[in-house]
């Protein structure tokens, strides 16, 4: 079984002629689950190898992944003189995603057709896991206009990841 949700926002705002915000956000969640079985397998010619004492198995797994992503932009622009203009853009990102999955799995059934991981025998391979990468940014750019013929662009991005140690996950990224 899979569900699966998506989901889009985005707003905005002007304060007047020359300010406005922007907000974009969007989701992607899936969530899956399942089991598999087999009952009463035997495999007495050796075919493709594997596991040749196996009667029936029983497995059965839940999985959940959930991706965001956010933008918020701050746009201001004016025009100083009647021959310059500037056009300010502030803003962050965020990029979260968050995945986690549980699997239980065993063999030979101690009642047939009966598929539950408390049904097998032996101790069951049980295994789960979860991560989460989480990235943020706040970036600035500047643009300057002269008679619609000299221009000026400054921006400045910094970025942190939670992939690598504290001490070393910040990206800064100049430009002129």
């Amino acid at each position: 079984r899979t569900d699966r949700l998506i989901g889009i926002l985005n707003l905005g705002y002007e304060f007047n002629d020359h300010i406005s915000v922007r907000y974009t956000g969007n989701i992607n969640t899936t969530g899956r689950s399942g089991f598999n079985y087999v009952n009463e397998y035997i495999n007495t010619l050796n075919v493709n190898g594997g596991n040749h004492t196996t009667n029936s198995a029983y497995g059965d797994y839940s999985s959940n992944f959930m991706s965001y992503y956010g933008d918020l932009f701050l746009n201001m622009n004016y025009d100083l003189t009647e021959k310059i203009n500037m056009n300010v853009t502030l803003g962050h990102n965020l990029r979260d995603q968050r995945f986690s999955q549980v699997a239980n799995s065993g063999i030979n059934l101690t009642v047939p057709g009966f598929y539950n991981i408390s049904n097998v025998t032996g101790t069951p391979t049980v295994s789960n896991s979860r991560t989460r990468i989480r990235r943020t940014a706040v970036f600035g750019q500047l643009d300057l206009g002269y008679d619609d013929f000299l221009f000026l662009n400054v921006t400045a991005r910094n970025d942190w990841t939670s992939l690598l140690d504290s001490s070393i996950n910040s990206f800064f990224y100049p430009s002129v």
